[in-house]
């Protein structure tokens, strides 16, 4: 036979009116022209063009019909294949969707997209042998990758067949002991149906056996962070390479977890392993920055926040924790500088304009952080942490002491439980003369954890202002351990000592 390689010339004129009217959106103009086409020449193209039309107008019948006749001139096109697939799907023909994924397994044996639907469907059509044998065939001829457990174990799940998969799993740890990943999809098991103790122990097997399953390791470490177990969190990243995004992203949560826990050089040693691996990613660097400056390692700390704002200058917290530390180094002028340079991208950023008048307002320059804490308010009334710092400035430099209180109120409204806040409304009731409600106050936040040199500051001198001076010098004692450099204190105290 000669190869055909052209279309009927009548066929080509009515197929390019069609295509010129698709390009219009004249759909149902087009389906005219290739139907004309179609009486000259049953070509695949023509067919296709004018069941796409069909399918874009509804007429899905007709679509189906066309596909079809394309499928028998050419079983593999896997194209088609798909969208007949689809279109049988919609009616919930299980059936003819079974039928075709199989013709397509068939043609394609080792892609794993293919044997996931196919056995989706075998299990919506209630077929649980084939659907375990394609699993079986699956897991051990095409692919281990632990996605595709995933996937296998929530298709079982849905369809409530956790046991026979459950038992597939026993069957392959059996035939291929030494294979972590049969045990990663048991624990997949146990995970889904709250079996937490057993999903525990299947995932520790996995890791023995496998060290390279990112994915049983982020969901053991969640298991051991949501149990309070931090330390077997961070033991299954201990002699780890950390090489691939699933296990980057469970090393940062272990270290930000060491951070949020108060055990700062621990987190600072799991961010420094990771600038080894990571140094372009801003994060390890910016997290680097905040567990040095907990640890008071200001200097090493302003080198992590650069490092941070290098590789990504439009994160304002980089900012933030570069200005804190130089103000810690007693540089304030150079901390303001660093956030003015932020500012001139985002003049109206109220953290990045909370920071700085707070720096302006330790300085002593009271109008120009009175300034910024205004338009902060203006930006945002509700800014707490504003609201706050305003109205302990305003009681430091005896200010509007009734609008002081009012602020402080409102911010300890929005963080009842904040150790600051609680301070600051204490302070101003000291301000006011009202020191049972200062003690009340301020009581609260020395009991909170955290606490500051300031708070208990702060209870020495209300303590020293009602008579109490054993209970002050106590409270200005524990000010001095959590801050040995607060000379005022050292001066309280000499002065009570000189009084005895």
């Amino acid at each position: 036979k000669k190869k055909k390689t052209d279309f009927n010339s009548y066929a080509l004129r009515y197929f390019i009116n069609g295509l010129i009217l698709d390009s219009q959106g004249e759909r149902g103009e087009a389906i005219k022209e290739y139907e004309k086409a179609l009486i000259y020449d049953r070509d695949q193209v023509i067919l296709k063009s004018a069941a796409e039309d069909y399918i874009k107008t509804r007429n899905f019948d007709k679509a189906l019909e066309y596909l079809l006749e394309v499928l028998k001139k050419n079983p593999d096109d896997n194209a088609t294949r798909q969208t007949v697939i689809n279109l049988y799907l919609n009616r919930k023909d299980f059936d003819r969707v079974e039928y075709h994924l199989e013709e397509i397994v068939k043609r394609n044996r080792f892609n794993p997209y293919y044997s996931i639907r196919l056995i989706e469907v075998y299990l919506l059509n209630n077929k649980l042998e084939k659907a375990l044998k394609e699993t079986e065939r699956m897991l051990t001829e095409i692919t281990q990758d632990p996605e595709i457990y995933d996937q296998i174990v929530r298709s079982f799940h849905n369809n409530k067949k956790d046991d026979a998969l459950s038992e597939l799993f026993d069957k392959l740890r059996n035939k291929f002991p030494d294979n972590g990943k049969n045990y990663y999809g048991e624990a997949l098991i146990n995970d889904y149906n709250g079996e937490i103790d057993d999903a525990i122990e299947n995932y520790e097997k996995a890791l023995k056996l496998d060290k390279s399953l990112s994915k049983a390791r982020d969901r053991l470490s969640k298991m051991y962070i949501s149990d309070g177990k931090i330390d077997e969190a961070c033991r299954l990243y201990k002699d780890i390479e950390v090489k691939n995004n699933t296990d980057f992203i469970g090393f940062v949560n272990v270290g930000v977890i060491y951070l949020q826990k108060g055990r700062f050089r621990e987190a600072e040693k799991v961010f420094i392993k990771l600038t080894e691996n990571y140094y372009k990613e801003f994060q390890v660097w910016y997290y680097l920055g905040v567990a040095q400056q907990s640890l008071r390692e200001d200097e090493q700390a302003v080198k992590s926040f650069e490092k941070a704002i290098s590789l990504n200058p439009d994160i304002d917290r980089s900012y933030l924790g570069l200005s804190t530390s130089l103000m810690n180094l007693g540089k304030n002028e150079e901390a303001i500088l660093k956030l003015d340079e932020y500012l001139k991208k985002d003049p109206d950023n109220v953290n990045i304009l909370n920071n700085k008048a707070y720096i302006l307002h330790s300085m002593e320059k009271w109008n120009e952080a009175g300034k910024i804490y205004r338009r902060i308010l203006e930006l945002d009334p509700d800014n707490h942490l504003a609201l706050n710092n305003y109205g302990y400035m305003l009681a430091e430099i005896n200010g509007d002491l009734k609008e002081a209180l009012r602020m402080g109120e409102r911010a300890l409204s929005f963080d009842p439980e904040n150790s600051s806040y609680l301070d600051t409304v204490g302070w101003i009731y000291y301000k006011l003369g009202n020191l049972e409600e200062a003690l009340k106050y301020i009581l609260k936040a020395s009991r909170k954890e955290g606490a500051s040199s300031t708070i208990f500051e702060h209870l020495g001198d209300i303590y020293y202002r009602l008579g109490n001076n054993n209970e002050a010098s106590k409270a200005w004692q524990k000010a001095l351990s959590i801050d040995n450099s607060n000379t005022g204190v050292k001066e309280k105290l000499k002065k009570l000592e000189h009084k005895k």
